[in-house]
């Protein structure tokens, strides 16, 4: 692999809804449960921090959803792999002129796990 960051979904953008009530959410067009499966934002998790070219253990321990995104968000591929091969996976989804930007599912229970961005600069910073 050639300098993939992970990037999580933080805290901060969601925090304040954790001290909503429901008509409070709804009047937000929101609610606590949206997807067809749980999504799960915890009040005291931390982002996990995982340097480029290293696999979590959490996806190497799982079977995978890797999909696939070009520049305006519309999926290019789809595929389904031992959490083992993440990592050729993603090398050759990057390789593409295409892939900008993937998504980790949990394919069985199908949660999402995780985003891997193309590395864009020397920074290791996230692109999306």
């Amino acid at each position: 692999m050639s300098g993939i960051p992970w990037c999580v979904l933080r805290f901060e953008p969601f925090g304040s809804l954790f001290e909503f009530s429901d008509g409070e959410l709804a009047a937000r067009q929101a609610r606590r449960r949206v997807a067809i499966g749980p999504i799960f934002v915890r009040k005291a998790a931390k982002p996990a921090v995982v340097g480029p070219d290293v696999i979590p253990h959490d996806v190497r321990a799982r079977l995978i959803s890797v999909r696939a995104y070009d520049p305006t968000h519309s999926m290019i591929e789809a595929i389904v792999r031992d959490g083992n091969d993440a990592a050729s996976v993603l090398t050759r989804q990057f390789a593409s002129r295409d892939g900008s930007a993937t998504r980790l599912h949990d394919a069985k229970p199908e949660c999402f796990s995780c985003a891997a961005h193309r590395l864009m600069g020397r920074s290791g910073e996230c692109t999306g």
